[in-house]
């Protein structure tokens, strides 16, 4: 998000008072994208933004709404075993605990959260067992490469997490 404010939303509108941008300010900004995806996705934080000022009073109403987004395709990519292998060994790579939770969510599907918030108890061999995850209950079932990352974690604490946080339970 800050990439896309940097270059795209604040040198046409950082400079502007707020309600002083309209429907066609934003409109005429859009058009002159030549990055049409990334138009609209700078288009949609722009929106947040205008949004959270009406909500605040700043303003009376978005003036993103109504701006046409640029026409997309659906993209489907699937990852084949040769580009899984290359993430996961760039992440056992990585200098710190991060890249073991990258290579944890690539073997098991697991999101982020719920490697950071599982609790000592839910490990039982290669199935890990979520009680609250998103979705709800989760049954997660840990291959041996899993396994053993998570065997070699030792705790870490981890400064700002809340009382001091194990960021390892496993």
């Amino acid at each position: 998000y800050t990439r896309l404010a940097d270059t795209l939303l604040l040198p046409t509108f950082g400079a502007l008072p707020i309600a002083s941008i309209t429907l066609s300010t934003v409109e005429d900004w859009h058009d002159t994208q030549t990055a049409m995806i990334q138009a609209n996705r700078a288009l949609a934080l722009l929106s947040a933004a205008l949004g959270y000022a009406v909500a605040r009073g700043l303003i009376p109403a978005n003036p993103c709404t109504g701006v046409r987004r640029n026409p997309e395709r659906h993209r489907e990519h699937f990852y084949m075993p040769a580009d899984a292998q290359a993430i996961h060994a760039s992440a056992l790579a990585f200098p710190d605990i991060r890249g073991r939770y990258i290579a944890l969510c690539l073997l098991t599907g697991a999101r982020p959260s719920e490697l950071l918030d599982s609790g000592p108890g839910w490990r039982h061999g290669s199935v890990l067992q979520l009680p609250d995850s998103k979705t709800g209950v989760r049954t997660v079932y840990l291959p041996p490469a899993a396994c053993a990352i998570l065997d070699s974690l030792v705790p870490t604490i981890v400064k700002g997490r809340p009382e001091a946080k194990p960021l390892c339970h496993l």
